[in-house]
């Protein structure tokens, strides 16, 4: 009846679906991203506004992942806007290009994880290592998805793009465009789904390494009584633990995918994985900013500058008001008085 070539579903699945699942998922997905993109500003907002967040290494890696999630999110509202083909194919590539950088943002905040906290002091790192270090995984995350994108382009691209045949009766006389993804039957959607996959696992192996390590440094810091460090590593153990949901949840709604593309589950799968992959700048925002002490006060600080800003336009408005009924009081009490003197005089 009908493809669901406006929701999540089609970045892993081109099969058809009823018109009312279809709609259905659509709604989901614009939904879903109209609140995600909002969170990710809100996210990168508060992260730019405070210098001791926006100088951190996490909160950098941080940035960086938001900033390639929005950009997947905002080109997801083209793949149903073909025009010419390679047009298409552009958008299709892009698409891919800062999905695959999302991945890699994961991973590099997993492994960043792992550096920190296994690897090193939690409390002992640099500004100008955290820099170099900020350097390397830019190289990595933004690099990497280049040379994957091109090979796609080069093993099949022709199959960067989804295409109907137009057909008279048994005759097709011409191909039109379906969205601008993947053909379900391309070569090249293996380049986006294998390290997806790979980045997924990763990221879920080592997110799940670091919270044991921090939790056995934890209990062994118990021993030694001393207040300040376990008020230390308690927090760190804290943002592990926010960082291991953010990643596995954002992970297990990847893994879906696979469930997707086997078509098991049916459509029920489908709507797991709409949903879950439609809100995750809103788990990123709630982890990383509302649920970390440091992000919470950011944000508390900044509803308070802005309700005391409404609050004084809002008088300021007031204020205005009154003086121009004053005015406009003023002047009819004058019209008034000047009409009253010149009957007076004629009188």
């Amino acid at each position: 009846c009908c493809n669901h070539l406006t929701s999540f579903a089609v970045l892993v699945s081109g099969d058809e679906v009823s018109e009312e699942d279809g709609v259905a998922l659509m709604h989901i997905t614009w939904v879903g991203l109209g609140l995600s993109i909002a969170c990710l500003l809100l996210t990168a907002f508060v992260v730019l506004s405070a210098p001791d967040l926006r100088s951190s290494l996490r909160y950098r890696i941080l940035l960086n992942l938001v900033l390639a999630l929005g950009m997947s999110q905002l080109l997801f509202f083209f793949i149903t806007e073909p025009t010419s083909v390679d047009t298409c194919k552009a958008v299709s590539g892009t698409l891919m290009y800062t999905l695959l950088a999302f991945f890699c943002w994961m991973s590099v905040e997993a492994f960043n994880l792992y550096k920190t906290f296994v690897q090193g002091d939690v409390w002992d790192v640099g500004s100008q290592a955290n820099s170099e270090k900020l350097r390397r995984y830019m190289v990595f995350a933004w690099g990497v998805p280049v040379i994957i994108v091109a090979a796609a382009f080069s093993s099949d691209s022709d199959g960067m793009i989804s295409t109907a045949d137009v057909r008279a009766g048994d005759q097709v006389f011409d191909t039109s465009i379906s969205y601008c993804w993947f053909d379900k039957d391309s070569t090249a959607r293996w380049f986006f789904l294998v390290p997806m996959l790979l980045c997924v696992t990763i990221n879920f192996a080592v997110s799940t390494r670091v919270v044991f390590a921090v939790r056995y440094e934890l209990r062994r810091r118990q021993k030694h009584g001393d207040k300040g460090l376990l008020e230390k590593m308690a927090d760190a153990a804290y943002s592990v633990k926010l960082m291991f949901i953010v990643g596995s949840a954002t992970g297990a709604g990847w893994v879906l995918a696979i469930l997707v593309l086997f078509q098991i589950g049916g459509t029920g799968m489908q709507y797991l994985f709409t949903l879950a992959n439609a809100l995750q700048g809103c788990l990123i925002f709630i982890c990383h900013i509302l649920l970390k002490e440091e992000g919470r006060l950011v944000f508390k600080t900044m509803s308070r500058t802005f309700s005391s800003l409404r609050s004084r336009n809002s008088s300021k408005r007031k204020n205005m008001q009154r003086g121009r009924r004053r005015q406009h009081a003023a002047e009819i009490m004058s019209v008034q008085s000047s009409t009253q003197a010149r009957c007076a005089w004629k009188t």
